[in-house]
């Protein structure tokens, strides 16, 4: 049976990996001599760490004190989309991370957003917002969300620069394969213009962006009257709106 301190200190591991808050020094050893030592017991307490209390600990010289505090220091100002990567939340990986970051630009925002809208986001659906919604429903998550914020570390994403309102108003879902865009790059220039992208098409969808070999979202179109257009269409919505 897992332990608290082992449960615990697999959070921490992933926390401070290379692929979420790459804090250098922190490897699964330093991370286990701190959680038995009582300096951690959670991934924020990696950021009240002191220099001195770990100089008195046995191969913790100098330097490498030293160099795990700037790493730390360093850790605080990441991107959003490492810190939700980092929070361990059951089927957010770096990719999914990195969407929702770029959707929301806040925790607070991620936080705050119901459970219908997160599930007709383009990448989240119906089995993964329930995750979203348990995770930041959790106390316990809440409280470390507080402590991370209290100890300085950055829960804002970068500002999206918005090209024009052409698109304001307009909802979007995609489909297939397109001829010079990736689904990404389609997502993003329809954001830019102001239009925003779902994942389900319903009589409240304005466009169905479709491109070669669609899936079963362009029948659905059909079916309920909504319109189809490819990616020159959009290009045309974008330089004439």
């Amino acid at each position: 049976m897992t332990t608290y301190d082992e449960w615990n200190r697999a959070l921490v591991e992933f926390f401070v990996s290379r692929g979420a808050m790459d804090i250098e020094g922190m490897g699964p050893q330093t991370v286990k001599t701190l959680i038995e030592k009582g300096f951690i017991r959670d991934e924020a307490d990696v950021f009240y760490l002191q220099p001195e209390p770990l100089l008195e600990l046995e191969r913790f010289a100098e330097k490498k004190v030293e160099n795990l505090m700037a790493s730390i220091e360093a850790a605080r100002h990441r991107p959003l989309a490492r810190l939700i990567t980092a929070l361990g939340i059951p089927g957010v990986g770096s990719t999914v991370a990195a969407l929702l970051a770029d959707r929301y630009r806040s925790i607070d925002a991620l936080r705050q957003t119901p459970a219908d809208e997160l599930e007709d986001v383009a990448g989240i659906g119906s089995v993964l917002a329930p995750e979203l919604i348990a995770w930041f429903s959790d106390p316990y998550n809440r409280q470390l969300l507080e402590k991370l914020r209290a100890a300085g570390v950055n829960m804002q994403g970068a500002a999206r620069e918005k090209s024009s309102d052409a698109l304001d108003g307009l909802t979007f879902v995609l489909t297939g394969t397109l001829p010079t865009l990736t689904r990404d790059d389609a997502a993003r220039l329809i954001e830019a213009h102001g239009g925003k992208v779902v994942s389900t098409v319903s009589k409240k969808t304005s466009y169905v962006l479709m491109g070669d070999s669609p899936g079963s979202k362009a029948d659905k179109a059909a079916k309920l009257g909504v319109s189809i257009i490819g990616e020159a269409e959009l290009m045309q919505l974008i330089q004439t709106s």
